[in-house]
């Protein structure tokens, strides 16, 4: 039995060897990409999408260039090659790990947007808080609560909703309370029925902060999180005309100020918060909805930091 390495075939297995690694590559770039691609528009708003053509095109480019390197995969190791084709099987090799490289510069500028996005609505939510210390806390608050019920959600009502954006919804729930003046926001005894109708400005007032921006794609949910089921909220709107997020907030936001310490009260233990919301659903609250939230295990709803 002959066991001498034949060299002769040293340049198509270095071939082979290389271009199937730029294969490996390049369906781990292109599923990345396509992935990326996902991420991007689902959390991007209206205003900062890149064109769906533009988007498409280049994920079916990449998809050409990955069958091209399974084609020649397959053929350098059919067939024999020059010497040369070392040098092309470099490049193309070379060539997967650019992609790869330009990929995850491309995921870290989106990781940057996306803090620089976040850092921008904390500074909205300090705003606020600097003008009612008695509910500092309360927007991220009702952020947490809001991202832990999204996840005990049934899968058809996920995928009515987008999470980032109604996470920035639940964030930004009570920017509107900037326009109001400090000293009905910092009174601690019995407003005025004059002083409820400038706090109940605020859900417009927040709608209005956020026009012109990228966020006007939530500003009904700010505008409708003081709807009730029957119709006796701030606007006067009714069960399912209400939108799910502004839907969702409402429970989130009253289960936050329920939990939470007042200039005017104590928190509610949990058993009392549960009866008093039970109590509410179906006319303040959706009662669906709140059946779902009280599936949620007590002990991560009290896990969650306030």
């Amino acid at each position: 039995m002959n066991s001498e390495f034949d060299w002769a075939m040293l340049p198509q297995y270095g071939c082979g060897i290389l271009t199937g690694l730029g294969l490996v590559v390049m369906f781990c770039n292109t599923v990345s990409y396509a992935r990326l691609i996902r991420s991007i528009r689902r959390e991007s708003y209206a205003a900062h999408l890149t064109s769906g053509a533009a988007v498409h095109s280049s994920l079916i480019f990449m998809v050409i260039f990955l069958i091209g390197y399974v084609v020649g995969t397959v053929d350098l190791f059919i067939h024999q090659v020059e010497p040369m084709y070392m040098f092309v099987a470099v490049i193309f090799f070379l060539g997967s790990l650019y992609l790869a490289l330009l990929l995850r510069v491309q995921r870290n500028m989106l990781k940057s947007l996306r803090d620089k996005n976040a850092e921008l609505m904390t500074s909205y939510v300090n705003s606020i808080e600097m003008k009612d210390m008695y509910t500092k806390g309360h927007s991220r608050h009702v952020c947490q609560v809001v991202a832990l019920f999204y996840d005990y959600l049934p899968q058809d009502l996920q995928d009515r909703l987008n999470r980032p954006k109604l996470l920035d919804a639940a964030l930004l729930h009570d920017i509107g309370k900037m326009s109001v003046d400090d000293h009905i926001l910092k009174k601690s005894g019995t407003l005025t029925s004059e002083e409820w109708d400038v706090i109940k400005t605020h859900t417009a007032n927040g709608r209005r902060m956020l026009d012109g921006t990228c966020f006007v794609e939530i500003g009904d949910w700010v505008l409708y999180h003081h709807e009730r089921m029957d119709g006796q909220g701030y606007h006067g709107l009714a069960g399912p005309d209400i939108p799910l997020e502004a839907r969702i907030i409402t429970i989130a936001d009253t289960y936050s100020a329920l939990a939470t310490d007042r200039a005017y009260r104590s928190r509610r233990p949990y058993e009392q918060i549960r009866f008093i919301m039970k109590a509410v659903a179906g006319t303040q609250l959706d009662r669906h909805l709140t059946d779902l939230f009280f599936s949620i295990p007590r002990n991560e709803l009290e896990a969650l930091s306030i």
